[in-house]
């Protein structure tokens, strides 16, 4: 009975779940975070970090990512932990959504048809997926991240 109850309970964190933006907020800190100290050699103070300007992307009426301007670049993050937390982010250029090229138009717009359908049909999120999303949003895995692959 126990293991029955076990599986279920386990069961119900694969099915995907709206990703508030607060949570998302974070995820994208961290990461923009990680991306600086790692492609850049800059180390700065998390808190220090500044968000100028946040758009909810929507397809079909479903909330489908989030772009998060963050210091001098952006960072693109799921709405849904049924996909990859991080879709896109530069650490160099900010987003605006005017005058985007060509190649990020149609990237935006497969992520907003797939992410859109995964909803539509509740495709369960994987294991894997979820371990992203549970580093991204874990303060302690910051600490110690040393040379991690997200």
């Amino acid at each position: 009975m126990f293991t029955l109850a076990l599986m279920v309970v386990l069961s119900f964190n694969l099915f995907a779940k709206k990703v508030e933006i607060e949570k998302a907020k974070l995820v994208a800190k961290n990461y923009y975070y990680l991306q600086l100290e790692q492609l850049k050699g800059i180390k700065i103070e998390k808190e220090n970090l500044k968000f100028s300007q946040a758009f909810e992307i929507k397809h079909e009426s479903n909330l489908v990512f989030y772009i998060f301007n963050i210091e001098n670049g952006f960072v693109i993050v799921s709405a849904d932990d049924l996909v990859e937390p991080i879709l896109g982010f530069s650490i160099e250029n900010r987003y605006s959504g005017k005058d985007l090229p060509p190649a990020l138009v149609d990237l935006l717009a497969h992520y907003k048809e797939q992410i859109s359908y995964a909803i539509k049909e509740q495709i369960k999120s994987d294991e894997k997926i979820l371990q992203k999303w549970e580093f991204l949003t874990d303060i302690e895995n910051m600490k110690d991240y040393g040379n991690c692959e997200i």
